[in-house]
Parts: structure tokens; sequence; C-alpha cells
């Protein structure tokens, strides 16, 4: 039996140009991957991003059997940036990790630590990347 995370897209991209510099809307649900004569299907679905259901909720990454990290920026909050958030998806609880001016992304355990490591977009007129 495995889990398997599948991220939707629940939103069109429009085709404006004041709509190119926002993110889509995005969520994440869990499933269960179970398997019936070799054949593959999903079962158990779970809802994980309601608390920002309008907002961009993406590139998860499983830390642990049971925590998830992932980057999200929030419905509505300015100025319009994203952070890194993690679940606890056993307790059910979240914890916003990273509350920056930047935009980070794609968060990554580091091997053999407790660390992590992200793509920092600077808030300038450039937006330059760093890990």
């Amino acid at each position: 039996m495995s889990r398997v995370l599948l991220l939707c897209l629940t939103a069109f991209l429009s085709l404006s140009l004041s709509a190119q510099d926002e993110l889509p809307h995005t969520q994440l649900y869990l499933f269960q991957l179970d398997y019936d004569n070799g054949k593959p299907f999903i079962t158990k679905p779970v809802y994980l991003t309601a608390f920002n259901a309008g907002g961009y909720n993406n590139q998860p990454y499983f830390v642990s059997e049971n925590e998830l990290y992932f980057t999200a920026q929030l419905a509505g909050e300015e100025p319009a940036q994203t952070d890194i958030w993690s679940m606890d998806l056993a307790e059910g609880t979240l914890t916003r990790i990273t509350q920056t001016v930047e935009s980070e992304y794609s968060p990554r355990l580091m091997p053999g630590s407790f660390y992590f490591t992200a793509v920092r977009v600077e808030a300038d007129a450039e937006a330059t990347q760093r890990l």
C-alpha cells in the first residue's frame, strides 16, 4: 500500500498581460495507492490545502512518511510572494517555515541533516534567484 501526492491545477490561466505575473491557483491532494490484480487505483482522497483554496500550493516534497514541505502563496496576502510550509500529515497541523519579503520555492531536505534548501527569489528588479 502506497500513498500518492497529486498536484491539481484548479484554475485557468488568463492570457491577459496583468495575469502573467500571477501564479496559478493550485491545490494539493493526498491519495492512497492500492492495487487490484496488478492494476493500480487510488482511494481515500484528502484535500490538503483547504486553508489556501484560492492560492498557489505547489512543489510538494515528502520530508518523511508523515511530513510534507511545500511552497504556498496565500490568496489575498500582500505583498504577493511565496513561502515554505510544513504539514504534519498524521496530526493535520500546518507550520509556516519561512515568512520573508523574498519568495522561496522548491524545498528539499539536505542529505543527512535536519536543514533544508530552497530557491530564493530576491525582491530586486532582476528577480535574482539564489539557492
